[in-house]
C-alpha cells in the first residue's frame, strides 16, 4: 500500500519557489512504473493500492481520478475515521470536514460529509473505486503500533491468509469465491492468480 496523504496539495507554495503539482501526479508515476515492470517481466497485472485521508485538500480530485486517467494498476482507497462514518450512519451530511494541508498542517478549506460521501458512492459505482479504509478500526487492531500507524494496506491476499467468516477463521484458498448481491449468490469466474511469492519474515 502507498499512503499519499503526507504529500502537499495541488498549487501549494514551495519554499524554494513555485507551486506543488499535487499528490495525484504521483499516481501516474506509480502507473508508469507498474507498466514498465510488467512489460519487462511476466505478463501479470501489477496491483498497487494507494490511500488518501478524507480531509486532504485534494480529496475530491482523488476520488474522481480513475474516471479521467488510465490507472489500471492502481486501486484507490479513502482513509476514513470513525467520526466520518458515524456522520454517514446518522445522516449528518451537513457536518463540516476541515481540509488540512500537509504543508504546515493548517486548514485551507472545507467540505461537507455529504459532498465527500456522495462523490465516493458515485465514483465507486462508475469505476469500482474508491474503496474505504477504516483508519481507527485498523489502528485499534494494529499488531505493531510501535512501528507506526496503519495508513494503507496490501490489496492482495496469499492463499494461507486467515479470513474471519461467519463460520469462523478459514484459509483464503478454501473460501467459496462468490459474492452476494440482493440476497442472490453469484460465482466469481474471473479470479486471477497473480504470483507465487516466498514468505518474508521480519527478524526483530
Amino acid at each position: 500500500g502507498i499512503p499519499l496523504s503526507n504529500l502537499r496539495e495541488k498549487n501549494s507554495p514551495i519554499k524554494s519557489g513555485g507551486y506543488s503539482s499535487g499528490a495525484l501526479t504521483y499516481l501516474k508515476v506509480v502507473q508508469s512504473i507498474s507498466d514498465t515492470v510488467k512489460s519487462g517481466g511476466k505478463s501479470r497485472r501489477a496491483a498497487n493500492l494507494t490511500s488518501f485521508k478524507v480531509n486532504h485538500p485534494d480529496i475530491l480530485d482523488y476520488i474522481e481520478c480513475k474516471e479521467h486517467n488510465n490507472l489500471s494498476a492502481i486501486n484507490i482507497s479513502v482513509l476514513v475515521p470513525d467520526w466520518f462514518m458515524e456522520c454517514v450512519e446518522q445522516k449528518q451530511f451537513d457536518t463540516i470536514v476541515d481540509l488540512i494541508s500537509p504543508n504546515g498542517n493548517k486548514k485551507v478549506g472545507e467540505l461537507t460529509v455529504g459532498k465527500i460521501w456522495n462523490a465516493i458512492v458515485e465514483h465507486a459505482h462508475k469505476t469500482g473505486d474508491p474503496g474505504l479504509l477504516f483508519y481507527d478500526e485498523s489502528n485499534r487492531k494494529n499488531a505493531f503500533p510501535s512501528k507506526g500507524e496503519i495508513l494503507s494496506t496490501n490489496p492482495c491476499l496469499p492463499s494461507w491468509a486467515l479470513v474471519l467468516t461467519h463460520n469462523g477463521y478459514r484459509f483464503f484458498k478454501d473460501l467459496d469465491k462468490s459474492i452476494i448481491i440482493n440476497n442472490t449468490r453469484h460465482k466469481c469466474s474471473n479470479l486471477i492468480k497473480t504470483s507465487d511469492s516466498e514468505i518474508v519474515y521480519e527478524v526483530i
